[in-house]
């Protein structure tokens, strides 16, 4: 454990474990390194796999439960509403404002949305992940105020994008546009893990219990793009990678999912402005 007034983290090793309802008056960041673990928030079950992570508001109950088996290892880490406060204040005012106005603006309205984040989506899981790095469980000196308030900058920026995500969504209800904003996120957890594979917009939109026409709309209005496009960047940015490892560009366009060079040459160069070819003299 590590802890700097109310910002802390908490590394556990558990296995067959139930525990009592809890809350906290900071934000709560649940990131798992091994095995799962379970968590239960007004009646929802979030089930967090190796690299995922979950978001708790202040205040919020929540408990906790492992299953028999093989240890699950996780951190838990608070962020104290003081330093969500100051971060809050500076992506709200901007930059030039915040020296005229001083700490007055409260995170009174601030809320993390409540659900499973990964590295693919998620640049503060993808933080945590770079903190702890394998076979290293102590983290002597890398827990300074520093750690909590870049975690903090990084976390208010994803939220406050989050919310408008979900504020342009077309219902009266904030309540139906967070359910529909969870049924978009389950959607594109499916792109994420399949972007590879022949995806049909059924197979994409049944699982979210949403008709496809419902949801390439819905889609569109949250994230700006559609899913067609949404899937096509993932398979670009893969292959950027695969080109950086000195793969062909015939075997990228193949193993990236384009029926030809031609094809993905073109969506390369209008996605990078660079053509592939480029790429690999480099």
């Amino acid at each position: 454990m590590s802890a700097i007034g109310l910002n802390q983290y908490v590394y556990s090793a558990l296995s067959d474990f139930e525990g009592r309802p809890k809350s906290t008056p900071c934000i709560g960041l649940k990131y798992v390194l091994s095995g799962c673990e379970h968590y239960f928030i007004d009646d929802k079950q979030f089930s967090l796999q190796q690299g995922q992570l979950l978001l708790v508001n202040p205040g919020q109950n929540y408990t906790c439960q492992i299953d028999k088996g093989p240890q699950a290892t996780g951190i838990c880490i608070d962020i104290s509403k003081e330093i969500i406060d100051e971060i809050y204040q500076s992506q709200v005012l901007g930059e030039d404002n915040i020296l005229e106005r001083g700490p007055e603006i409260s995170s009174g309205s601030f809320e993390v949305f409540n659900h499973i984040y990964s590295m693919n989506t998620s640049p503060v899981t993808a933080g945590i992940a770079s903190f702890l790095m394998p076979g290293d469980l102590s983290h002597q000196g890398k827990t300074g105020i520093e750690f909590f308030y870049s975690l903090a900058e990084n976390l208010v920026k994803e939220q406050l994008a989050v919310q408008k995500q979900i504020q342009r969504l077309p219902a009266r209800k904030k309540q139906t546009r967070e359910e529909l904003y969870k049924r978009l996120l389950k959607a594109r957890d499916i792109m994420d893990d399949c972007y590879l594979e022949s995806l049909s917009l059924t197979s994409i939109a049944r699982p979210a219990l949403l008709s496809e026409f419902y949801f390439m709309r819905s889609f569109k209005i949250a994230f700006g793009i559609s899913p067609y496009q949404y899937i096509i960047k993932k398979r670009l940015k893969k292959a950027l990678a695969l080109l950086q490892e000195k793969y062909t560009i015939q075997e990228t366009a193949n193993m990236v999912g384009f029926a030809d060079v031609p094809s993905f040459s073109k969506a390369f160069k209008a996605e990078y402005k660079v053509s592939p070819s480029n790429i690999k003299k480099t």
